[in-house]
């Protein structure tokens, strides 16, 4: 690959954690929080939700954020039906919005950011300024010549409910209230200088961002040795690698836990400090570590290296000191967010929501874990879960979830057996949906319970009647297929006929 394809890769992996950083920055000012968090020590009453690096987060807010969310789902899909699957998801998602925030917050303060009331006063005027103006270039027709106030006073006035220019300006005044657009300003100072710190890009800086290093790495677990004895043997390897002479290869070969460095002795092929930081400012034939990493320590070596320009560096020099400063920046804000997410101390209260917020972590970083990591996140959902079901034995919601991993893990009956403790036993509060009547109608019949399988699907498709989610009539037509319901077969296929353009469900977004 050559280093212009690797940048560009670079980029495209690191943009998705800027964006789920980023979206932080919205949320109190989309939900209008009345107080996102609340200054104090341990958790003082039931109020209090979880506590993040000393801050609370009480059930009060996070419960407006929760019906505001819901607000928006029935507006997107014009529909307010949410599934039961959707609604654990959608509280973890929030549950964890709400802590990045807290610790975006509480890293501002330790960087003493602070907003001066002059500065807030004229930064909050803005916002209520620009909100106006969008409004009035929404109504105008002519976009060269604005509405006047009175123009669009009698605009607003037809609207449901009517309104004018001064009843709306009081609005957003409630909306985008003092505290709510300090921790925003706040958030965006720590954003800029986290930015800054990619530093100045001249000529020289990104000339040298096109380096390519040819290199070899030994890398000593700490699993299964302890931490201790790993750090001594890697300490010891580093020793002789950096001996004058040493065959770095051999080594690799020697020492490596990684499978492969026993035949190709430690290589990584080409390599750029701008992906691999850890080469930065290293010669050829220098050797570094050990350098501690999460699987344990690293040695490096770098062999030889070379400057590759493309050939229209000079042509489009801004163009790549543009892409080069975004890249660094992305790469900035994904260690600071690994940063104040390893130093953070959270503390969830409420076992059930803690247990969405496990296995919602578990299933957004599989795809990124190897098989261990990936087992064990999934075991720690699992245990989480089981324990809210038997703290709130009432709730459906433990269930559910479980289901879902159970299905993800593939253990078929585990994941029916939950399912059908809920609609079928009914031992938890009612709760009924199509989604869940497909997907243990789906369980059973792997299970070979096909008879179980065609009324539960009757279920589901009853349900689904007056659904317009396309996704859902399809996967239930799928199924029917599958397991010789001809009837729902039929009653499916004319559904989606006659509603070929109906919406699809709404996409849990921040």
């Amino acid at each position: 690959m050559s280093i212009t394809k690797m940048r560009k890769s670079f980029a495209h992996l690191l943009k998705p954690i800027l964006l789920g950083i980023v979206a932080v920055f919205a949320v109190s000012i989309f939900y209008g929080y009345n107080s996102l968090y609340r200054s104090g020590q341990g958790r003082e009453s039931k109020d209090v939700l979880a506590v993040v690096n000393g801050e609370k987060i009480t059930y009060q807010d996070f419960a407006a954020a929760y019906q505001r969310k819901l607000e928006e789902i029935e507006k997107q899909q014009q529909s307010s039906l949410i599934s039961p699957i959707q609604e654990t998801q959608l509280r973890a998602m929030l549950l964890q919005q709400f802590i990045d925030e807290a610790m975006i917050l509480s890293a501002a303060k330790q960087e003493r950011i602070k907003v001066g009331f002059f500065e807030l006063r004229r930064e909050r005027a803005k916002m209520i300024d620009s909100e106006i103006e969008n409004i009035r270039k929404h109504f105008s027709e002519n976009k060269k010549k604005p509405l006047t106030d009175e123009q669009l006073d009698r605009i607003l006035s037809r609207q449901d409910p009517p309104r004018t220019v001064a009843s709306l300006r009081k609005e957003l005044e409630d909306f985008y209230k003092p505290d709510i657009v300090r921790r925003q300003l706040m958030i965006q100072k720590l954003f800029d200088k986290i930015k800054a710190s990619a530093g100045t890009l001249d000529d020289n800086r990104l000339r040298e961002s096109f380096k390519q290093i040819n290199a070899r790495q030994i890398i000593i677990k700490v699993n299964p040795l302890p931490e201790a004895q790993a750090k001594r043997k890697a300490e010891e390897v580093a020793k002789l690698a950096k001996a004058p002479g040493a065959d770095f290869a051999a080594l690799a070969k020697k020492y490596s836990d990684l499978p492969d460095a026993k035949t190709n002795g430690g290589a990584m092929g080409t390599v750029t400090p701008l992906i691999d930081d850890a080469f930065a400012g290293m010669k050829d034939g220098e050797v570094k570590g050990p350098i501690k990493i999460p699987e344990g320590y690293r040695i490096i070596k770098a062999e030889s290296s070379k400057i590759e320009l493309p050939k229209d560096f000079e042509k489009n020099k801004k163009q790549y000191r543009d892409q080069l400063k975004m890249q660094l920046e992305y790469k900035a804000m994904f260690e600071f967010n690994n940063k104040i997410r390893s130093q953070a101390k959270v503390k969830v209260y409420d076992s059930e929501l803690n247990a969405y917020l496990i296995a919602y972590k578990a299933e957004m970083g599989t795809f990124m874990m190897p098989p261990e990591q990936r087992a064990k996140a999934y075991e720690e959902a699992v245990q989480a879960l089981l324990k809210a079901s038997r703290e709130n034995p009432e709730r459906a919601g433990p269930h559910i979830r479980l289901a879902v991993i159970y299905q993800e893990q593939g253990k078929i009956k585990e994941a029916a057996d939950q399912l059908r403790y809920v609609l079928v036993d009914k031992r938890t509060e009612s709760t009924e949906s199509p989604d869940l009547w497909a997907m243990l109608a789906d369980l059973d019949s792997k299970l070979g319970k096909v008879n179980d399988a065609k009324k539960w699907l009757s279920y589901a498709s009853d349900m689904a009647v007056t659904i317009a989610d396309v996704q859902l009539h399809q996967q239930i037509k799928t199924i029917a297929e599958r397991i010789g319901a001809r009837d729902i077969l039929a009653a499916e296929t004319k559904w989606l006929k006659d509603n070929p353009s109906s919406s699809a469900p709404a996409t849990l977004q921040p």
